[in-house]
């Protein structure tokens, strides 16, 4: 319904990946803590994240992407 609402209002529609995106290009350091997440999906977008900013403070987060349990995580990261 906030959705739709939304749209008639002339809004677009916010969907949690859109809300993802958004916080991966802060610059605050919030992509570090998502390599936690138990969503797979949302530790490849952080260390993709991560991966394209030329930050050395990066080199440890990266690392632990590296040893991810999940495959993916580990192949885009090392991408």
């Amino acid at each position: 319904m906030r959705a739709q609402a939304a749209s008639a209002a002339g809004n677009p529609e916010i969907r949690p990946a859109h809300l993802l995106v958004a916080l991966l290009d802060q610059t605050d350091g919030i992509a570090g803590p998502l390599l936690e997440d138990p969503d797979w999906w949302i530790r490849i977008a952080a260390a993709e994240t991560l991966g394209n900013r030329l930050d050395p403070t990066n080199t440890s987060a990266l690392l632990l992407a590296l040893s991810d349990d999940y495959r993916l995580v580990r192949i885009r990261t090392a991408a």
